[in-house]
């Protein structure tokens, strides 16, 4: 008796810390040890439904079906023999949608708190080969069960009893209708974008939002048969629709906009992004791509369940960093386009850059999210500074009378130039720059093109935009590409890669007072001391006269007296530092090594110099250092222009070239 009251006490702990309502077994007579011990019973609520229903409307639902067509408990059913057993079994009267079945664990007589509801996990658990009608679809649409729990001749048992939003027979009609709707939308043979933008579309204009009170409004049955659904049953369906269509997708729980709230994160060119189709259908009006493709920082009045938001979660399903259709801050780069449209008031309109950025969007008047972005942005401040040149041009062939009145309506601000077309010019442009940007073989409007002063396009956004996020992301980065007016904004090249990245390191700055670095000038003795100094942290050096052309005040002093100090620079011999002298590729090659010694980088490397042309040149004095230089890359020689190179180890170095060296000796050493 002493055992079965310890039994009974650890039971109703469990379920009592679960918060699901105990039958105590108090009272029972006593039974033999092989026989089993009735030790609770309880409601549960399925994963996906707790922040909607809890196990007392289960109960109540239950109750109330009993009565009618859902089956009492009833002995036999599922024997499992271990875990994952009892899991696949259980997987297989979710899926049948069954109503009332028993399981028995044979692989343990313990109770934990998470036996059951671990098994439940794992018979819904979602994967990239799960089939398209399990895993997240069976999450979706189980509401709830009831159980009875008992435990004893070396197993643990339960009577189970379960609901749904929709069921068997519903279910097979969802299974047949899926197989039209795919048939029909023609996704065979289309890009993974193509078919998530048809079923998107599908859904938004195929569904209503209608809450009729009963389970069913949460189901994929209920949007695909009846054309209305609450949000579970949009993410169901989309969920259900992208993975027949060979698209990875997982259904997300959680909260948008306070209340409880049900959406998707579809995998797209090897990124994850959210999808919400329910808050795209629009209540009247067109097609909304406002919570299409988007990235977390895009979504941010969602907020996830916890399950959703852990670490390993995140690192499963990578969010992209910014939505689809907009392009990040390293830029595309790409050479601008140089079209004519005519605008509303005769004048014609070019799309190539005027040396300051341009914003070049494709509209179309009945389009709503052209209607929002074109007017949210001529109501922004950037856009009537004038800081950046806008202009709109409309593709589907409406009159210069009706662009115009677009713009009375949307934009009557004046600060963006409208242009229209009658034939399909502006069209055929819209579709170049999408390949240009390779967006993708579908669009929706508007397509935005956002180009910098020197006529390159840089990023691109499809759909509402808001004006804040243009001028929060790209107008910065769209205005000061060049650095320095001598040098172009060209990643890959590396010159531009080399002054770039010692000027954002605070290696070498521009010429003073100026806007220019000057990356071809030569660069004296004195200067590259005062590089090495800056890298070393401006260590306090007092003044002394060690030579006779290095004053005291001067930019370098310090720099030089401290560089001979350390022996990393000395004098040209003849009691002078050279301050004047213009550094060659070699003095460079000494510095740096002797400077990457005294602070303690290994800089034991050595490469031959017999591939370069030009080997025999090197001092003798240098030999050493250039080996090394070449052998951590610093060095790597200038094209003779027949597939040879050479050192030039007298040779004069430019800024850039000593920029490049920095560059490579940071990288090589992590500093």
């Amino acid at each position: 008796m002493r055992n079965k009251l310890v039994w009974l006490l650890m039971a109703a702990v469990l379920l009592c810390a679960a918060g699901i309502p105990v039958k105590a077994a108090e009272g029972l007579p006593a039974q033999k040890e092989e026989e089993a011990v009735t030790q609770a019973e309880g409601y549960g609520v399925g994963p996906a439904y707790k922040d909607i229903y809890t196990p007392e409307d289960i109960r109540e639902l239950l109750e109330k079906e009993e009565d009618s067509s859902v089956p009492a408990f009833r002995e036999g059913g599922i024997v499992a023999a271990s875990h994952e057993q009892a899991a696949a079994q259980l997987r297989n009267m979710l899926k049948a949608r069954t109503t009332a079945c028993s399981l028995t664990l044979t692989y343990t007589n313990q109770f934990s708190q998470s036996l059951f509801t671990q098994i439940l996990e794992d018979a819904m658990a979602e994967g990239s080969a799960v089939p398209a009608d399990e895993g997240d679809y069976i999450r979706a649409n189980f509401i709830g069960y009831r159980y009875s729990v008992s435990f004893g001749g070396g197993s643990v048992n339960y009577a189970l009893q379960f609901t749904y939003a929709a069921n068997g027979e519903q279910e097979a009609q969802v299974t047949r209708r899926v197989a039209e709707v795919i048939a029909d939308l023609g996704l065979s043979g289309k890009g993974d974008y193509d078919r998530i933008k048809l079923i998107h579309d599908y859904i938004v204009s195929n569904t209503s939002y209608v809450n009729d009170g009963t389970y069913l409004c949460h189901s994929a049955y209920s949007a695909l048969l009846r054309g209305t659904a609450v949000c579970q049953g949009y993410a169901g369906l989309f969920q259900r629709l992208c993975k027949e269509a060979g698209i990875e997708t997982r259904y997300i729980t959680g909260y948008g906009g306070g209340e409880a709230h049900a959406w998707n994160i579809v995998k797209l060119d090897g990124q994850w992004y959210n999808v919400d189709v329910t808050w795209d259908d629009p209540i009247g009006g067109s097609l909304r791509y406002d919570y299409f493709l988007k990235s977390e920082m895009d979504f941010a009045d969602h907020t996830r369940d916890g399950a959703y938001d852990t670490a390993a979660f995140h690192k499963a399903y990578p969010m992209a960093e910014i939505s689809y259709g907009e392009t990040g801050e390293e830029g595309l780069n790409r050479d601008n386009y140089d079209f004519s449209f005519m605008g509303i008031n005769g004048e014609q309109l070019s799309s190539t850059g005027t040396g300051r950025p341009k914003l070049l969007i494709f509209f179309n008047t009945i389009c709503g999210n052209s209607q929002r972005t074109l007017q949210d942005i001529a109501a922004s401040s950037w856009a009537a500074s004038g800081a950046v040149d806008i202009l709109a041009v409309e593709t589907e062939r409406h009159s210069r009378a009706e662009v115009e009145a677009f713009r009375n309506s949307y934009c009557p601000q004046g600060n963006i130039r409208f242009g229209y077309d009658l034939s399909q010019t502006a069209l055929s442009a819209m579709w170049q720059y999408a390949r240009l940007v390779e967006a993708g073989s579908s669009l929706y409007y508007p397509l935005l093109i956002m180009i910098d002063g020197d006529n390159k396009v840089q990023f691109y956004s499809i759909g509402y935009v808001p004006a804040s996020r243009i001028e929060r992301l790209y107008l910065p980065l769209l205005s000061t590409r060049n650095t320095f007016s001598d040098v172009a904004y060209n990643p890959g090249n590396w010159k531009y890669d080399a002054v770039q990245y010692v000027y954002e390191h605070s290696i070498m700055n521009g010429i003073s007072g100026t806007d220019r670095f000057e990356p071809d000038a030569q660069l004296t003795r004195a200067m590259f001391a005062t590089v090495l100094y800056r890298m070393a942290g401006k260590p306090k050096t007092a003044f002394s006269a060690v030579f006779r052309d290095v004053a005291e005040g001067k930019y370098y002093t310090e720099a030089i007296l401290w560089a001979n100090s350390r022996k990393i620079a000395t004098g040209m011999g003849d009691g002078s530092f050279g301050v004047d002298n213009n550094i060659t590729r070699e003095q460079i090659a000494k510095m740096l090594y002797e400077f990457g010694s005294k602070q303690g980088y290994n800089v034991s490397g050595k490469e031959g110099l017999d591939s370069f042309t030009d080997a025999s040149s090197v001092n003798g004095w240098a030999v050493g250092y250039m080996q090394w230089a070449v052998s951590a890359g610093m060095i790597s020689g200038k094209p003779n222009g027949d597939g040879s190179y050479r050192l030039d180890p007298k040779g004069q170095a430019t800024r850039a070239e000593c920029a490049k060296m920095l560059m490579m000796f940071m990288m090589q050493y992590g500093n």
